[in-house]
């Protein structure tokens, strides 16, 4: 059983377990290559087996045959962990901010399961002053790595998520900054993301106020 087998090869062989389970985790995902997913068990799935194998191809593959899979907090999880390890950064950047919007209450997954540089970010994210909400972290993030807002518009599908509106503000103003933007716009656009979100507003002026 796995709650007897895992912790058995831990304590047995430490870091080295993992490479010992990896066949035994594609046995099982072999034998469940036709099982559906469903949330109610989300373990009972080919892209759990494939996360312990670290086989992040194959977990990708079948999270990709989900049809619903973007409405499916676990399975947004697993994909953007694979994501960071196939270092596909405008992808892993992407998922990380579906989850915010769709599932805010499980964005602290990212403080623990992204890759290095997406848990920094996050820790700094929770030490601001004055604090955001889960959902806004995505356009905190275009503050703090602005080249992202452009490489991010093909990546989010603009027509397939709920993109808030302070995050595509937020977008507008970081381009503007290399772009020939009218005075007038930029002043319409700053006055309406201070109307959406003070607070992130304050942030945004603390890096751009003077463009």
């Amino acid at each position: 059983k796995r709650q007897e087998l895992v912790p058995l090869s831990l304590d047995l062989l430490g870091t080295n377990s993992r490479d010992f389970l990896a066949p035994f985790w594609r046995r099982l995902g072999q034998a469940l290559g036709g099982h559906a997913f469903d949330p109610r068990q989300p373990d009972l799935h080919v892209s759990y087996m494939a996360l312990q194998a670290e086989d992040w191809q194959q977990l990708q593959a079948s999270i990709e045959q989900v049809a619903d899979w973007r409405r499916q907090p676990v399975l947004l999880r697993r994909y953007a962990r694979a994501c960071g390890r196939l270092h596909q950064a405008e992808r892993v950047a992407a998922i990380w901010f579906l989850l915010c919007w769709r599932f805010p209450e499980q964005a602290n997954a990212i403080g623990r399961e992204a890759e290095p540089l997406w848990r920094h970010a996050w820790q700094r994210f929770l030490d601001l002053e004055p604090e955001l909400a889960s959902r806004e972290f995505p356009a905190w993030a275009l503050l703090e790595q602005p080249g992202l807002a452009k490489r991010l518009a093909q990546a989010l599908r603009l027509d397939d998520v709920e993109i808030p509106e302070a995050y595509r503000l937020i977008a507008d103003l970081v381009l503007a900054g290399a772009a020939a933007v009218p005075a007038a716009d930029l002043i319409a656009s700053r006055r309406r993301l201070k109307a959406l979100s003070a607070d992130l507003f304050v942030h945004y002026l603390e890096r751009f106020g003077g463009v």
